[in-house]
C-alpha cells in the first residue's frame, strides 16, 4: 500500500470531481436521484468541499433508483465512464458499484483480481427492520453475507494451485482444486443470496433504511425522514445533492461531525496502483506491481 503525494493527491481528487460531475449529469438526464454519503456529506458541510486529507466521493441511491441506475450503466453508459459490480464483475466483491473512469486505473488490493478506473461509490439504501433488534440481526447477516463473497474471491486462482502443486499435501491440493471447480457456482448462489435478501423488507411499512452489510453501526439508526427529497450545498465548484436533514445525518453517523479529528486520524485512502492516464488490465497492473523494488501507487 502506498499513501498518495501532495500532487499526486491534488490529481486525484481532481479526477474523482470530474468522475462526481459526470455522474450527477447521468442522474439528471435519467431522472434519477442520489445523496451525498458519508464523508461527502461531512466534507461538504464542513469544508465546502473535500476533506482535506480525503480524495473519495461516496453517494446513496433509494434501491429503485439504483436498480435502474445498474440497468442504464449496463446498456447506456455515459461516454468515458463504466461502472463496477458484483452481479457481473466476479472478481468484484463489494454490494455496491463504483461509477469509474474508462481511461485510468485504481488498484487497491493485492487479495482480489481486480482493478478499475478513478471512482465514485455508489450505495443502495433499503428498507430495514424498525425493531432495534431485528434491524441488527438483519444487518449482522448481510454483513456476514457480504464477507462470504470477499472471502470466497481470496481462493487460489488456476495459476496458483497448479503452481503449488510440487509445494504443498495432496490434501491441501485436491482441496483447493474442489473449491476451484465450484467456485462459479458458489459465488453465485452467495451473491443471489444477497440480492434476495437485501430487498427482504421492501413493501412493509418500516421507517429505516440504510446501507445494510455495512462496517458501521451508526448508519443503521437512519430513517427515511433524514433523507426526504434532498437539498444542495456547495462542494468545490459545484453544488450536490445532500440528505434534507444533512445535520440529523452527521450527528448520527459522526456524532460532534464539526470537531476536526485528531491529526494521527487524518489519513487518506491507500492505493496499491495508481495511473490517471490510461486504462491497464489487471494482469499488466500485477506484472508492474510484482517488479522488484517497486513501492510507489502511481506510475505517471
Amino acid at each position: 500500500m502506498k499513501i498518495l503525494s501532495e500532487e499526486q493527491l491534488a490529481q486525484r481528487k481532481a479526477m474523482t470531481l470530474e468522475t462526481l460531475k459526470a455522474f450527477i449529469a447521468f442522474c439528471q438526464a435519467n431522472n434519477l436521484k442520489y445523496y451525498a454519503a458519508y464523508g461527502t456529506v461531512l466534507g461538504a458541510a464542513r469544508h465546502h468541499g473535500f476533506i482535506p486529507w480525503d480524495d473519495d466521493i461516496d453517494v446513496y441511491m433509494m434501491r429503485d433508483d439504483y436498480d435502474r441506475y445498474l440497468r442504464l450503466m449496463r446498456t447506456n453508459p455515459p461516454k468515458g465512464y463504466e461502472q463496477v459490480e458484483y452481479v457481473h464483475d466476479k472478481e468484484y466483491y463489494l454490494p455496491f458499484a463504483k461509477f469509474c473512469n474508462a481511461h485510468s486505473t485504481i488498484c487497491e488490493w493485492t487479495e482480489y483480481r481486480i482493478s478499475f478506473g478513478n471512482y465514485i461509490d455508489v450505495f443502495p439504501l433499503d428498507v430495514v427492520p424498525d425493531d432495534d433488534n431485528e434491524r441488527q440481526r438483519y444487518c449482522d447477516r448481510m454483513l456476514k453475507l457480504r464477507k462470504m463473497i470477499a472471502a470466497d474471491l481470496l481462493r487460489k486462482s488456476w495459476a496458483n494451485i497448479l503452481g503449488n502443486i510440487t509445494k504443498q499435501s495432496l490434501r491441501l491440493t485436491l482441496g483447493d482444486i474442489s473449491y476451484a471447480l465450484f467456485r462459479t457456482p458458489i459465488r453465485n448462489y452467495l451473491v443471489g443470496r444477497m440480492e434476495r435478501e437485501l430487498r427482504a423488507y421492501h413493501g412493509t411499512r418500516s421507517n429505516h433504511i440504510c446501507f445494510s452489510s455495512s462496517y458501521t453501526s451508526r448508519e443503521k439508526n437512519l430513517t427515511a425522514d433524514i433523507f426526504g427529497d434532498g437539498t444542495t450545498l456547495p462542494f468545490e465548484d459545484i453544488s450536490i445533492v445532500v440528505p434534507t436533514r444533512y445535520e440529523d445525518y452527521l450527528v448520527t453517523s459522526y456524532g460532534n461531525w464539526r470537531q476536526l479529528p485528531p491529526v494521527e486520524q487524518r489519513v487518506q485512502h491507500e492505493v496499491v496502483f495508481m495511473d490517471l492516464n490510461r486504462k491497464i488490465p489487471y494482469r499488466e497492473v500485477r506484472k508492474i506491481i510484482d517488479k522488484p523494488g517497486y513501492n510507489g501507487a502511481s506510475e505517471q
